[in-house]
């Protein structure tokens, strides 16, 4: 038995936050209901339907994902915890969109590259510096499994 890495830790508490409010937070679920209408399906087995923001195709609720027009973040540190919250926890349901899984993957593989590719310009411009440092150690905080 030993006890988390450090991205381990920062991993399973951003998944937490993350689960925590997926059902409750009231702006995200205004945003699902102003995406939905009632099912066209012609066996009427679903009683809603949600339009994806992108591809404007209707979905069951299980095929439409909430992605924050902003991205919440990074969380690799404690510094890192209240910014992430506050870009968690949006208020307008504007700040939201209601895409299907394939153009949130597709928006967020997009993003991904984005950002690889601005660390590495900012690496090459010999500006960007890896991290923060923190004023605790996770090992202080982290938990032994």
């Amino acid at each position: 038995m030993g006890t988390w890495t450090e991205a381990a830790f920062w991993s399973a508490f951003r998944s937490y936050l993350r689960r925590m409010f997926r059902f409750t937070w009231i702006p995200a679920k205004t945003a699902l209901e102003q995406s939905r209408r009632p099912s066209q399906h012609p066996t009427r087995k679903l009683k809603w339907e949600h339009q994806c923001k992108f591809c404007h195709k209707w979905f069951a609720r299980k095929e439409v994902e909430l992605d924050h027009l902003e991205p919440c973040g990074p969380l690799n540190c404690w510094e890192d915890v209240e910014p992430f919250v506050k870009r968690l926890l949006l208020e307008n349901p504007d700040d939201y969109a209601v895409l299907c899984k394939s153009c949130h993957g597709e928006k967020t593989a997009l993003e991904k590259e984005a950002r690889a590719e601005e660390k590495l310009q900012a690496e090459s411009n010999n500006v960007y510096k890896q991290g923060k440092s923190c004023s605790k150690e996770v090992s202080q905080v982290s938990p032994t499994l």
